[in-house]
């Protein structure tokens, strides 16, 4: 009896550890999922912000543009002339 008593014990603690190491496995591999996620998705919100970004400084470019045209053909209305005025001003170093 005592004998195998000692083989179902042995039988179990092996079972028990073959557990535990698939649990291991287990959870490393969420884990790495979750920190791939985690990593994509943060990876997608800058590139959300450097696209608002980019179209901003299009945007800017763009009214640079016209500013320029408008004050070398000096045609406009006085109220443009002085937001162009502003606008370079603000952006000289």
């Amino acid at each position: 009896m005592s004998q195998s008593d000692g083989s179902a014990e042995t039988g179990s603690q092996s079972t028990s550890i073959w557990f535990k190491f698939k649990l291991i496995i287990l959870l490393v591999w969420l884990l790495s999922w979750l920190g791939l996620y985690f990593w994509f998705q943060s990876l997608q919100t800058k590139q959300q912000q450097i696209s608002q970004q980019e179209q901003l400084l299009t945007r800017l470019s763009d009214q640079l543009q016209q500013c320029d045209q408008l004050l070398s053909n000096q045609q406009g209305e006085f109220g443009e002339y002085e937001y162009c005025r502003r606008l370079k001003e603000r952006l000289q170093p």
